[in-house]
Formats: C-alpha cells, sequence, structure tokens
C-alpha cells in the first residue's frame, strides 16, 4: 500500500532515486601549499521520486486534483507510508513538486480519465 497523507496512491509506483544519494555533501579545496583538503558533512533527509509509467501505475483524476491541492500548501508536511516504511515529507515545489500526463488524449479542454507521472517529495530529517 502506498499513500501520501491519507490519500490512497496506485500500486506499481517506483521510488525512481532511493539509492541516488550517499547521504553525505562533499567540497574538496586546494590549499596555499597544494594539498588537498576535503569538507564533508551528513545530510538529513533525501529527495524522493515516485514515478508511474505510461502503461502501468495510473493516477485517477481524483488523485492528480487532491495531489494539487496539497501540493499548493506550501508549508504542510504529510506522512508517505510505502509498504512497512513511513515518511515525513514536504512537496518538493522548488523543482516542481509534481508533473502529470493524461493516458488518453484531452478532449474539450480536459480530460476525465487517467494520468501517468511523477510526485517530487523531500524527506524530513530523515536518514
Amino acid at each position: 500500500m502506498i499513500s501520501l497523507g491519507g490519500v490512497q496512491l496506485p500500486d506499481g509506483l517506483i521510488w525512481e532515486n532511493e539509492f541516488s544519494s550517499s547521504g553525505v555533501s562533499a567540497e574538496r579545496r586546494t590549499a596555499v601549499d597544494g594539498s588537498e583538503i576535503l569538507f564533508s558533512r551528513r545530510i538529513t533527509g533525501r529527495d524522493i521520486d515516485l514515478v508511474s509509467m505510461e502503461d502501468r501505475s495510473w493516477f485517477s483524476r481524483e488523485q492528480v486534483e487532491m495531489l494539487s491541492g496539497m501540493a499548493s500548501n506550501t508549508t504542510a508536511n504529510y506522512i508517505l507510508e510505502l509498504g512497512a516504511n513511513a515518511f515525513i515529507v514536504r512537496f518538493r515545489n522548488e523543482d516542481g513538486g509534481f508533473s502529470f500526463t493524461p493516458v488518453d488524449p484531452v478532449e474539450n479542454g480536459s480530460s476525465t480519465g487517467c494520468y501517468y507521472g511523477r510526485i517530487k517529495l523531500r524527506e524530513l530529517g530523515g536518514e
């Protein structure tokens, strides 16, 4: 089961960037004498991108509208439940927050069908 802030999400979403970060930030500088100095620190939290594909794990229009409303609350934090794991997250609005594409062609200016896309979240204070 996958849910975000109480909104049930489609099964089969892919956590695309689950292992894309080491959780460490590092910067290398050269000292006056030419030696290398490395500054590093542990980063709390991480990006979580949940992705559905064009051929599976579609969102309903109702889900897309609910997620859009949630993302517009820029100060809100939500609980993301992924199976047995739970994370406190916010929408990563600095990166667009989410994007959805209708599965079927849009007719008369709107689609009432299904969508595929990406939800961009940021874990707060996790490891």
